[in-house]
């Protein structure tokens, strides 16, 4: 299980309005992730960025034909750099 720093959750969220981004809490879904792996013996957040495009909304997440939005990328470094 994946357990998410209430903490980090906050801090993300603020981070994102102040960057005038969209936040969208996920719903719980019963997945594979060894990140709670991680979650069970350190504090952290697994979150999506939401860099998909046109192509893998029809395509999957997993799929070969994946295709994110490069612009997602500055998106991400800005959120990590604010989070830590």
């Amino acid at each position: 299980e994946v357990v998410n720093s209430e903490k980090l959750y906050h801090k993300l969220k603020t981070i994102t309005t102040k960057n005038n981004y969209r936040f969208i809490e996920a719903k719980k879904v019963f997945t594979g992730e060894d990140f709670g792996f991680f979650t069970d013996k350190y504090e952290g957040i697994l979150f999506w960025l939401g860099a998909c495009s046109e192509n893998c909304l029809k395509t999957g997440l997993h799929s070969t034909s994946f295709l994110p939005d490069e612009k997602a990328i500055e998106v991400g470094i800005k959120l990590f750099f604010q989070l830590i």
